[in-house]
């Protein structure tokens, strides 16, 4: 992401590590999935973040299909529905302990519970972004 100016950290605004190519995350953790807020009259521009956990890779990859689902993703959801990312969510951040796991890749719907949303896992990144960043 290229931005116009320059990012004033301060106490609202601080960067947040990412995790290293060593990071495994485990199944069932609890992670929070960073979101815009839905509005009748359409999406706002204030963020929220919903609690979710990590979902089995095997459970995943049995929901939407082996091939559909790869080692450099991972699943999070709640299992009775009404949390997860939405599609509007593309490209935000999932965050374990203080450190970025996961990017919002593709969500079905929005909090189903039959469906987790699957995030770029970035400890499979890790290397390329600080690289290049």
């Amino acid at each position: 992401m290229r931005v116009d100016s320059d990012i004033n950290f301060g106490t609202n605004v601080r960067p947040i590590p990412i995790a290293t190519t060593n990071s495994n995350l485990a199944d069932y953790q609890f992670v929070l999935a960073i979101k815009l807020i839905r509005t009748h009259a359409g999406t706002s521009e204030q963020l929220s973040a919903v609690e979710l956990r990590t979902i089995n890779q095997g459970r995943c990859e049995t929901i939407y299909g082996l091939n559909f689902v790869s080692a450099s993703m991972l699943c999070a959801g709640w299992e009775t529905g009404g949390r997860r990312s939405c599609r509007g969510d593309i490209g935000a951040p999932l965050i374990h302990n203080n450190a970025v796991v996961g990017v919002t890749a593709y969500t079905y719907g929005c909090g189903d519970g039959n469906y987790p949303s699957i995030y770029s896992r970035v400890s499979r990144y890790a290397s390329w972004i600080i690289s290049n960043a």
